[in-house]
């Protein structure tokens, strides 16, 4: 090891170095996060409106921490057999999100023959209230549940 090494190891941490570095990492939190998940989306969501017909009023989103969304049926009028596939396609194929601070909300939908399909929307959650929309404008509104 160099001299100027051994003095850079050895010198004591300015107050302003110590300022630079907590700098430096607050300014970096925004990109750190921007792949993550918005903490206001998290929990479960019972869906009060829908301009999508596969979509029924009372049916459950829960947005989980590890990124995996679950639907449920909830108290959305859906025949058994329906139930039946949508419990199906849980306990088989893994669907997951992420989100960025600026609103938009990607699927991921792995099935159990490793195929993957992509869905692209936005989102925005304000106080109890989750509007989430389409690429072609269509919405779902939900409420909070818990």
């Amino acid at each position: 090891m160099d001299r100027y090494s051994e003095q850079l190891k050895n010198a004591p941490i300015s107050r302003l170095g110590v300022l630079l570095v907590t700098a430096a990492l607050i300014l970096s939190l925004p990109t750190i996060s921007a792949c993550g998940r918005d903490q206001s989306l998290l929990g479960t969501w019972e869906l009060t409106s829908s301009q999508e017909e596969g979509y029924v009023a009372g049916m459950l989103f829960e947005f989980s921490s590890d990124g995996t969304l679950y639907i449920s049926a909830g108290s959305a009028p859906i025949p058994s057999e329906d139930q039946a596939s949508l419990r199906n396609m849980q306990a088989n194929d893994r669907l997951t999100y992420t989100t960025t601070r600026s609103g938009n909300l990607r699927l991921l939908l792995k099935l159990d023959n490793a195929e993957t399909i992509s869905f692209s929307m936005t989102y925005n959650v304000e106080k109890d209230r989750l509007v989430i929309t389409d690429r072609d404008n269509v919405q779902l509104v939900f409420r909070r549940v818990r």
